[in-house]
């Protein structure tokens, strides 16, 4: 099959299983979204598919290629990640920063070509920063950093993008668009995506397909509708919320006080009247 596979992954962390017995796939072009609450295994089973996690059973693989059999440089070339907490060399301007991004794809002693520059500028342009190609990365915002990290990871023209939290700094805002510059993106260049989302709303407006993870596993499978329901919320997040759905606008979740202030229990809602 081609795109991503995992089969039986399980992480073992100090003693604690954290991923327990992980299967899923991705199909090429496709987004898929990690959701589940907090220590359900999502930012440790990104890790295990980009390799910065040990796995202790199963297997990960991209077509036909077993990814524990691949070299960092390999890797890289393969997958781009944006990790939630991006480490990055702050005395750096932006235009050098995302240029990094091809250095998988340069021999140990050679330097940039046409076409990598080409290719990084390109990354630059897409995500808006030519206005900011000259100033150092510490002189960013939130907003203007992610996409910083984004433009390198799009520099190394790896056919998976694995993001993990990429709306987690930002203002409802700028956490859209950088959802509609990552779709916009997959779309032109038929990039798969995985990452995992903490906003369920725009995890459902964009993403393809769902795996809701709790305790380590892949509880809930499907597409947004099946997975995002007022049960699954309740039974694995302890959130009491109301889910709608409907033709223009996909489905949003709305979290619920347990009364409204007055002991009263929250009235039903009428999407017609929103």
């Amino acid at each position: 099959m081609s795109g991503l596979r995992l089969t039986n992954v399980s992480v073992i962390l100090g003693e604690a299983r954290v991923v327990d017995g992980v299967s899923l796939r991705v199909g090429e072009g496709e987004w898929l979204g990690l959701i589940g609450p907090n220590g359900a295994g999502k930012t440790t089973l990104l890790r295990a598919i980009a390799g910065a996690a040990s796995i202790e059973t199963g297997e990960v693989s991209y077509g036909a290629r077993d990814l524990s059999q691949l070299g960092a440089r390999q890797r890289a070339r393969l997958m781009a990640v944006v990790p939630q907490h991006p480490v990055v060399p702050w005395g750096m301007a932006v235009a050098d920063y995302v240029l990094l991004g091809r250095t998988a794809h340069m021999g140990w002693l050679s330097r940039e070509t046409g076409e990598d520059l080409d290719i990084a500028r390109e990354a630059v342009r897409d995500l808006g920063l030519e206005k900011l190609s000259d100033r150092r990365l510490d002189e960013l915002s939130g907003g203007e950093l992610q996409r910083a990290v984004l433009a390198r990871a799009l520099t190394q023209a790896a056919p998976l993008l694995i993001l993990d939290e990429p709306t987690s700094s930002l203002d409802v805002g700028h956490g859209q668009q950088m959802m509609e510059m990552v779709d916009r993106l997959r779309r032109e260049q038929g990039l798969t995506v995985i990452s995992a989302l903490h906003d369920l709303t725009l995890a459902a407006q964009f993403c393809d397909r769902l795996v809701m993870m709790a305790g380590g596993k892949a509880i809930l499978e499907g597409p947004p509708r099946a997975v995002i329901t007022e049960r699954s919320l309740r039974d694995h997040y302890g959130a009491s919320v109301r889910v709608l759905t409907g033709p223009d606008f996909g489905v949003v979740v709305i979290p619920l006080r347990s009364d409204n202030g007055s002991g009263e229990q929250p009235a039903s809602l009428d999407v017609e009247t929103l």
